[in-house]
């Protein structure tokens, strides 16, 4: 991730805060580098800043949701909604539940761009992970989740017409 060796103090401060879990590693130096709280010495290897050490969230979800409350809203709602859908959606059903909003391809772009999804397959996104999509999903409130289900169903049924039952399962 940060393409280059890493101090012996970061490589310490990472396994022991995240019990060298391959995904919370991977989170948490995201996390380090997007709040510009890791950088190159002049040899080029990875050190920690200081302020690391006391501003660092102490569980994989706790990252997650820094991580994504760092987002541009537009995109951090996008991922919302796309939570709603499950750990794999289709384009085309996000689209019909951002109804208006022309640059759902350039939202959906930049969520990729950041790691919180892949491409699956033609037109399906996966989250990159079940604890992100978790996370994304867990930031709403219950009237919010309840209404993008809604929205969500009515998308379902807009898409895929009377094979929509046979989507929805």
């Amino acid at each position: 991730i940060l393409t280059g060796a890493v101090s012996d103090q970061l490589a310490a401060f990472l396994l022991d805060k995240t019990s060298g879990n391959p995904f919370f590693v991977e989170q948490l130096v995201l996390d380090l580098r997007e709040r510009e709280l890791v950088g190159q010495h002049d040899n080029g290897e990875w050190v920690l800043s200081e302020a690391a050490l006391v501003e660092v969230p102490s569980t994989v979800s706790a990252v997650l949701i820094a991580r994504l409350d760092r987002l541009v809203s537009k995109v951090r709602s996008v991922v919302q909604m796309a939570s709603i859908l499950g750990q794999e959606f289709e384009v085309r059903v996000l689209t019909r539940m951002l109804a208006g909003d022309l640059d759902v391809p350039g939202l959906v772009a930049e969520a990729e761009t950041v790691g919180v999804w892949a491409p699956s397959r033609e037109g399906y996104y996966n989250f990159r992970h079940a604890l992100l999509r978790d996370a994304a999903y867990d930031m709403q409130l219950s009237d919010r989740q309840r209404a993008l289900h809604g929205l969500a169903a009515d998308a379902i049924e807009s898409v895929y017409g009377d094979e929509s039952t046979t989507q929805a399962t």
